[in-house]
C-alpha cells in the first residue's frame, strides 16, 4: 500500500434527508460526476447501517453497509474486512483489504441534528481525507 498522505480536508454539508447535490456543494471529484447522492445513516443500539444511493444520469447504484458496534471483525460487502467500535470520541468504523484502508469516525456536531463523519481513505489508487457534515431530516 502506498505511504502517501491523504489529500487535504474537504468540507461538504449534507442536508434534506442526507441529499447531496454537486450543483450546491461541488467539492469531491466523485460527486461532480454524479447527479445526486442520498446517504441514510441509522443507529439503533449496537446496530449501525449506512445506505448510499448514487445517481449518475439515468443510472443508479446503492451500497449498503451493516455493522455491529461490538469491535469484532466481520466481512463487509463480501470483499472487505471491517469492524465498528464505540469510543469516547464517537463511533469508529475501519474497513480494509490488501492495499486498501478506510477509517471513519462518526460523531455528533453542534447538536443532535448535525452528524459528522471524518474519513481517511488510503489505497494504491486513491488517498483522501474528507469531513462529511450531515443534517438530520426533520421534515417528517
Amino acid at each position: 500500500m502506498s505511504n502517501q498522505q491523504p489529500a487535504t480536508n474537504k468540507k461538504i454539508r449534507k442536508s434534506c434527508g442526507f441529499f447531496y447535490s454537486d450543483k450546491k456543494y461541488g467539492y469531491s471529484n466523485f460527486f461532480i460526476s454524479s447527479t445526486s447522492s442520498v446517504f441514510v445513516i441509522k443507529q439503533e443500539g449496537n446496530n449501525f447501517s449506512l445506505t448510499i444511493h448514487h445517481v449518475f444520469g439515468n443510472q443508479e447504484d446503492t451500497i449498503v453497509i451493516k455493522m455491529l458496534s461490538n469491535g469484532k471483525t466481520r466481512k463487509v460487502l463480501s470483499v472487505l474486512d471491517g469492524k465498528l467500535e464505540r469510543r469516547k470520541d464517537g463511533l469508529h468504523i475501519t474497513l480494509w483489504k490488501k492495499d486498501f484502508l478506510d477509517k471513519v469516525t462518526y460523531k455528533f456536531g453542534k447538536d443532535k441534528n448535525e452528524f459528522i463523519a471524518d474519513e481517511v481513505l488510503v489505497s494504491d489508487s486513491d488517498n483522501h481525507h474528507n469531513i462529511w457534515i450531515f443534517d438530520r431530516d426533520v421534515s417528517k
